[in-house]
């Protein structure tokens, strides 16, 4: 790591002759002004300074002292404290920085696509939610869009307070956990939010795991190999287009290779590498739409990502909440609606939850009648990872997972479907009417729409076109139609019992 860093540090213009220049201690971008610091977890500070300097911190009246290495690099620890705050850091070598406004709480790393990244001012009843927005203990931090070729020792970004002058701005995703979370909590509650729109999981995770990984990501380095040889050459063609662009004609995007926030590990090193040293509680991930086309391999990706980051982290196993893809059909763009590529990317997506200590929050229910890529409701995704995160982290007695499958059995004409203990109280059809989204198929791998009628905390299915079914599927296509909800709300995850390749639904 000691080699990282310091290699780093010349990339970033952080080399002993420009530290020489600075009388004031530099602090990475994360101990800003209205940061939020871990509880009841000692305390890493660094920084870079003059070689040799001695660099003193003081917080909450604890104090420690480093001395800056030949690099310019120094580092010491400070004793865990609970939390409240605001507290004052103050930074003392040969200059002497400040930093206000300090609190003491939860931490969460968030990153993804741009889903994640969905600003609440453009969310629905934006007005209102940001003129609500006075919650002085939920912060956010945004990471400014970079891509690296090594892991970076710092990025560009600051804290926000949510107000409602700096919340519209905000990860609207991130804004509503935090806020949620502080409020069920008590305590402050900051959000690391590091997202890249249209990215790959691939620019996510650290190159020594896609290394690691092998075959799975063996298609994606042979192209990314293919790019980079190729690149003079596009590079230059694509200037030659932007020279002979008319007026108002929208720019061509930059061709694939290095820089492009596709690059292999790439916003791993610039957006998340510089946060490894930074405690937190957990991560928040909502990303997938663009590898919906390749649910086999997310199947194996995904988990790669979530070891990595633990790793990355300090080892362990931190919790790792994540979103599950919305509904969504765009023909024009290869996703029709009774297509299965979200369904099985939303399986595979499902299939962390093998993994210790992961959760899940289903979003079939916020895309509302448009199906859209980027859902507008982005408040109930907040929230549910706010109570998902406080029942499998902080213990809290909340409901915080729809009806998830458990088990099925075939008995006579009917199919009976039960699902995970806690998370089918309370069965109910969603704005009332008939259960909708279930589906049967016989020997035939044919699926049919089914008669579904809630008993208790099961679902009986019956239907006159498959009298001996052997195969049952919820909400398994792009866009399905299905509204299976608990006493809390919360959709039902989708789920099939085959593994027929191709099997679609007759509807």
């Amino acid at each position: 790591m000691r080699r990282v860093v310091a290699v780093a540090a010349l990339v970033l213009g952080f080399a002993p002759g420009v530290a020489t220049l600075r009388a004031e201690p530099r602090l990475p971008a994360l101990f800003g002004d209205g940061m939020v610091l871990q509880r009841d977890v000692a305390i890493p500070v660094w920084g870079w300074a003059k070689p040799g300097e001695r660099v003193t911190v003081e917080l909450a009246g604890s104090h420690a002292s480093a001395v800056a290495d030949v690099s310019g690099e120094w580092s010491l620890r400070l004793p865990a404290l609970p939390a409240g705050g605001p507290h004052t850091l103050v930074v003392a070598g040969e200059g002497r920085r400040v930093v206000s406004d300090v609190m003491v709480g939860e931490v969460w790393f968030a990153s993804g696509q741009s889903n994640r990244e969905w600003t609440l001012k453009d969310s629905d009843d934006a007005a209102a939610e940001i003129a609500a927005a006075d919650h002085p203990r939920a912060r956010v931090f945004r990471v400014q869009r970079a891509v690296a070729d090594e892991p970076r020792a710092d990025f560009e970004g600051k804290w926000s307070v949510a107000t409602p002058r700096s919340a519209g701005w905000m990860s609207a995703v991130a804004y509503h956990f935090a806020r949620s979370l502080s409020a069920e909590l008590g305590v402050p509650v900051g959000v690391i939010n590091a997202s890249r729109g249209s990215a790959q999981i691939i620019a996510f995770i650290p190159e020594p795991a896609i290394a690691a990984a092998g075959e799975v990501f063996a298609e994606d380095l042979a192209r990314w190999r293919e790019a980079v040889e190729k690149f003079p050459a596009r590079k230059a063609a694509h200037e030659e287009r932007l020279a002979r662009l008319a007026p108002g004609e929208r720019p061509p995007e930059a061709p694939y290779g290095p820089s492009h926030y596709n690059q292999p590990g790439g916003l791993f090193n610039a957006m998340h590498a510089p946060a490894t040293r930074y405690p937190i509680r957990g991560f928040l991930w909502y990303q997938g739409e663009a590898n919906a086309k390749r649910p086999t391999q997310y199947a194996k990706a995904f988990p790669v990502l979530i070891s990595s980051w633990r790793e990355a982290w300090g080892g362990g196993e931190a919790p790792f909440l994540f979103v599950q893809l919305a509904a969504y059909n765009s023909p024009k763009t290869g996703f029709a609606p009774n297509g299965l590529e979200r369904a099985l990317t939303r399986e595979a997506q499902a299939g962390a939850l093998a993994l210790p200590r992961t959760g899940m929050v289903v979003t079939l229910d916020v895309s509302g009648p448009d199906s859209q890529e980027h859902p507008r409701n982005k408040r109930p995704v907040g929230e549910r990872l706010a109570a998902l995160a406080g029942r499998l982290v902080y213990g809290r007695d909340v409901i915080a997972t729809g009806p998830t499958y458990a088990g099925h059995r075939v008995e006579g004409g009917t199919v009976r479907v039960d699902f995970q203990p806690g998370t089918a109280r309370g069965l109910a059809a969603r704005g009332g009417g008939d259960v909708t989204g279930f589906f049967v198929a016989g020997a035939d791998r044919v699926f049919h729409a089914t008669e579904a009628r809630i008993e208790g905390e099961s679902v009986r299915l019956r239907s006159a076109a498959v009298p001996s079914p052997v195969a049952v599927r919820y909400a398994f296509s792009n866009d399905p139609v299905c509204n299976l909800v608990n006493e809390a709300g919360l959709p039902a995850a989708p789920f099939r019992t085959d593994d027929w390749a191709g099997s679609q639904e007759r509807r």
